[in-house]
């Protein structure tokens, strides 16, 4: 074992020297990194590794420190992520990825609201969660409860008038969401997934009452059609 551990780092660190010629210190320092674990008695390898996690950590905030020029915020958070992640009391990445992590969440909260006026309520609400791990910020979490009073609001006015219409898949999906938010939606989601079993039991039933009127008149064609949408209608 000890041969094979032994020529898997030789590999890693040629690969490392290659990353290196070609500048991509990222791909240069991991390939270095596990080199080092594997085989930490390797003359040189230490030096090596250590230049290029000092120049992957230089290139990270490189990028960082522009992407930030250009509020590109996702790349900021990146990009400090990945310097925290070999070093995780740097100061200046942690200040960075603070302020990009608040101006990511106001994005994003406004995406989520931009989500609840297009009815596409479990994706702004998988946001609004998101943006809540994402950051502590104050602001940034007023905004987020803002746009969630917003969403149970039209949510439940529009899950209601799907209900009445007997529209029950779409009532239910958007109860199940509610439910997320506030517990006390879960009556809303029994009694909708009752209507809708019923529902589906009377389609059934019509389909089937169909096929046996069709197989009395020997319509065997029919039948077999009329009997197999009533079992997709118990599949659906």
């Amino acid at each position: 074992f000890g041969n094979v551990g032994s020529h898997a780092a030789k590999i890693l660190a040629r690969t490392g020297a290659s990353m290196t010629a070609v500048g991509d210190w990222k791909a240069a320092y991991g390939h270095y990194r596990q080199a080092l674990a594997d085989k930490p008695e390797t003359p040189g390898l230490k030096e090596k590794h250590d230049r290029a996690r000092e120049m992957a950590m230089s290139e990270a905030w490189n990028r960082a420190q522009g992407c930030e020029r250009t509020q590109d915020w996702g790349c900021v958070l990146g990009e400090t992520d990945y310097m925290l992640s070999i070093q995780p009391n740097h100061p200046e990445a942690i200040s960075a990825r603070s302020r990009a992590a608040v101006q990511q969440g106001y994005a994003q909260v406004s995406l989520a609201r931009s989500e609840v006026s297009q009815r596409q309520y479990r994706e702004a609400l998988d946001r609004l969660n998101a943006v809540r791990k994402l950051t502590g910020d104050p602001g940034v979490n007023q905004q987020a409860a803002a746009v969630q009073q917003e969403l149970v609001s039209v949510a439940s006015r529009d899950a209601e008038q799907r209900w009445y219409e007997r529209d029950y898949d779409q009532a239910l999906g958007i109860y199940q969401v509610l439910e997320q938010i506030d517990p006390r939606y879960r009556e809303q989601v029994r009694r909708v997934s009752e209507d809708r079993e019923r529902a589906i039991v009377a389609r059934y039933e019509e389909q089937a009452r169909r096929g046996d009127e069709l197989l009395s008149r020997f319509d065997f064609r029919g039948a077999k059609e009329a009997y197999s949408a009533a079992e997709q209608v118990r599949a659906g």
